[in-house]
């Protein structure tokens, strides 16, 4: 297996769906929570099941953290699910305060604190909304179709310009998705939101395809 994408395995997702959407576009995938699996990838993806606390201390743990910095760092694909996206960020307020990995600039935050009796964890399908006109022309088979959503906690990107959507959900909007040089990651599961996940993930792997 000379070019893969590694699904990274820090011991909190379900990574079997994941796996499986991946290998259905047709992608040689690997999972595994080894550096050296993470060194020789052509792309990794962050999945997302579980909580902010939990995953960071187990990528610590595995001594996972600095590697992943490398990796994003050295130009290559990056791409972050749910809890994999938020992971991202520089700081979550899950269960008190813990730090992420810093290659986003910006906080992690209840749903809550937008709208105090919101109802939440936000489950179930919804619709993206484009932040820039020209971003939307150019993927519009993206923003046109319903994503599957299950989470409490959502991202608050300091640069706006990180921002590639937003949602708005029982009378709140968050940020939906990001996108940041070789970063891209959202906060919905492409993984569980049919053809029209299945299609964002063959779009940003489409390199990788056999």
């Amino acid at each position: 297996m000379s070019k893969y994408i590694l699904i990274l395995d820090y011991r909190v997702s379900n990574l079997f769906s994941i796996s499986n959407a991946i290998t259905s576009i047709g992608c040689d995938v690997k999972v595994s929570s080894e550096k050296k699996d993470l060194k020789n990838a052509s792309a990794i993806i962050l999945p997302g099941v579980g909580s902010f606390p939990k995953a960071m201390g187990n990528i610590i743990d595995l001594n996972l953290d600095e590697e992943i910095k490398k990796f994003a760092k050295s130009g290559k694909q990056v791409f972050g699910i749910c809890l994999g996206m938020q992971l991202l960020f520089d700081k979550s307020y899950e269960f008190g305060e813990t730090d992420g990995l810093a290659l986003i600039s910006g906080d992690i935050l209840p749903l809550a604190s937008l709208k105090s009796d919101i109802c939440s964890p936000h489950i179930g399908w919804n619709s993206v909304i484009s932040v820039d006109q020209n971003i939307s022309k150019k993927n519009e088979d993206f923003y046109k179709n319903p994503y599957y959503f299950v989470h409490s906690f959502y991202a608050e990107p300091k640069d706006k310009e990180d921002i590639f959507s937003n949602t708005n959900y029982d009378g709140i909007s968050f940020c939906s998705s990001i996108r940041k040089d070789n970063i891209f990651a959202t906060q919905f599961h492409p993984e569980k939101s049919g053809k029209f996940g299945i299609n964002i993930l063959r779009k940003y792997f489409a390199a990788f395809i056999n």
